[in-house]
């Protein structure tokens, strides 16, 4: 648990470090984020994990969660290094082989729709 709390916790002081200009989106802003993901925006993708990983502007679920920290690593950048794999090995501990599989088939159905 202290993992997640410090892989949020970064994620989150990395996304409100880039300010409106620079990419990402605001958080809790669940449209916002869903608009910059879709451009590609890793910073949204990332608060995309986030926000259904905690629950935060959205209903906690770990599904959809696990969905955006794997299109995240999938579009991995230098900036923030790996986090998305990270979130998403991390968030999969709690989750049963039918959710992983669920959230990998709509991450690539996801990827696909939006490339």
């Amino acid at each position: 648990m202290k993992k997640f709390i410090y892989i949020v916790s970064a994620v989150l002081l990395l996304a409100s470090s880039f300010g409106a200009n620079a990419g990402g989106c605001k958080y809790r802003d669940l449209n916002d984020c869903n608009v910059k993901a879709e451009q590609g925006d890793v910073s949204a993708q990332t608060m995309l994990g986030v926000m259904y990983a905690t629950g935060k502007g959205v209903p906690k679920d770990y599904v959809r969660a696990y969905m955006f920290f794997t299109i995240r690593a999938a579009n991995r950048s230098d900036v923030g290094g790996d986090v998305g794999a990270d979130s998403r090995d991390f968030i999969a501990k709690g989750m049963t082989s039918s959710q992983i599989e669920k959230a990998q088939g709509l991450a690539r159905e996801w990827m696909q729709k939006h490339r």
